[in-house]
């Protein structure tokens, strides 16, 4: 039988005073560059409540420019994790007969195609996992990745997730651990550098979709070095059912003043949005006591009993790979809080989509220059069959070379 704990409060109550003196300072730099910045967000303000004081402290200490760049970037953040189902590059269509040597290079529409995973990761994880789901104990498990494997699935992805966590890297890793510094490194190393076993969690396909629209997280709880071969360790995650925000939406302007009134404040408009139950507010402070959860069909098969927030599961991993574990465990929950609690993708996948509009030009820019690069060529064959003419470079239009 799984054991439960009480979650603690996901906006830290106890800072409340301290946390939006920071937030203001940093507010009031942003109002202060000498480009018009638009004001903090809902989504930033959670990223924001979420940091560790004295790393809030730190960020609101730097530079406006500084500060700006890493606040902007916590949309494009929160997009390039939950896009967990375009995971997909570019690649030619299988050729059915061999091109004759002086042919112009095909036309036909690039195709996508789905990046192999690395099978023996998976197995792995699978094997440490037990072959279940770490929450319900289900079989036949998927495994799942923590940070999205998308993240450096190719090297286009890689240098893309590069850039984004240079700039917030400030904000949703932990600046007094160098683990979380190496945890970072390790993402961006190289492709497919953390589509490894630390990275991977079993869970029932169910899970693993909700997991995807922030339904629940998992907070680092704790880990042990296993009694009978210290090789590995024991590390246990609280699972956690996630309120969401009925009211705002992520993109809207915070006003902070009302943030110091409990009645007014972005957390008295948290409810659940789970099973098929009414969107009434908790009448409960204690979300593991929340009716609508109580609805979800996840149930513990050991004990046949609905899987309740705050309970606490373990898995099992290489001693030296633990830290690693622990810091992509705590950037999954940085990113999950914020979206939930501000009203992100728990709601709606576009309910970001105001702050990563550039992002996503930026994100489909290449698919739609190739899309274009195809149609002119379509154009130029056409014309030159209809000349009588065989198809010559200098009538056709190439890919940019690769820098």
């Amino acid at each position: 039988m799984l054991h439960v704990e009480q979650v603690t409060d996901l906006f830290p109550l106890h800072e409340m005073n301290a946390r939006l003196d920071r937030i203001e300072v940093i507010q009031k730099k942003i109002a202060t560059e000498k480009r018009p910045r638009p004001p903090l967000n809902r989504i930033q303000f959670c990223y924001l409540m979420g940091m560790p004081l004295e790393d809030l402290r730190t960020v609101s200490n730097l530079g406006g420019f500084y500060v700006f760049n890493a606040i902007h970037g916590l949309g494009k953040l929160t997009t390039h994790f939950f896009r967990r189902d375009k995971c997909t590059i570019l690649s030619p269509p299988p050729s059915t007969s061999p091109a004759p040597k002086d042919s112009a290079p095909s036309s036909t529409r690039s195709q996508r195609t789905q990046v192999p995973r690395t099978k023996s990761t998976i197995d792995e994880c699978k094997r440490l996992d037990q072959y279940r789901c770490i929450v319900t104990g289900l079989a036949n498990p998927e495994a799942c990745h923590i940070v999205p494997f998308h993240w450096n699935q190719d090297r286009d992805h890689l240098e893309k997730t590069e850039k984004i966590l240079k700039n917030v890297g400030y904000i949703v890793f932990d600046q007094q651990s160098s683990a979380a510094d190496s945890t970072h490194e390790e993402i961006i190393e190289e492709v497919k550098s953390s589509d490894k076993p630390w990275n991977l969690l079993c869970l029932s396909p169910q899970l693993h979709t909700w997991w995807s629209k922030a339904y629940f997280g998992f907070k680092y709880y704790g880990a042990v070095l296993c009694e009978d071969d210290p090789n590995y360790s024991i590390i246990s995650l609280q699972f956690v059912w996630m309120p969401c925000n009925i009211k705002a939406m992520a993109t809207d302007q915070i006003d902070l003043e009302a943030q110091r009134d409990p009645s007014t404040a972005l957390g008295s408009y948290l409810t659940h949005r789970y099973g098929d139950g009414l969107l009434s507010a908790c009448t409960t402070r204690n979300f593991t006591q929340c009716p609508e959860t109580k609805g979800v069909q996840c149930h513990d098969i050991s004990s046949n009993r609905p899987v309740e927030s705050g309970t606490i599961v373990k898995v099992k991993r290489l001693t030296k790979d633990r830290h690693l574990l622990e810091h992509v465990i705590k950037l999954q929950w940085s990113i999950i809080c914020a979206a939930a609690l501000s009203g992100g993708p728990l709601i709606g996948d576009d309910s970001v989509s105001s702050d990563i509009e550039e992002e996503e030009m930026e994100y489909w820019e290449e698919d739609r220059q190739d899309d274009s690069i195809d149609k002119v060529n379509e154009w130029l064959e056409l014309q030159n069959s209809e000349d009588g003419a065989s198809a010559s470079p200098k009538l056709s239009v190439g890919y940019p070379k690769s820098v």
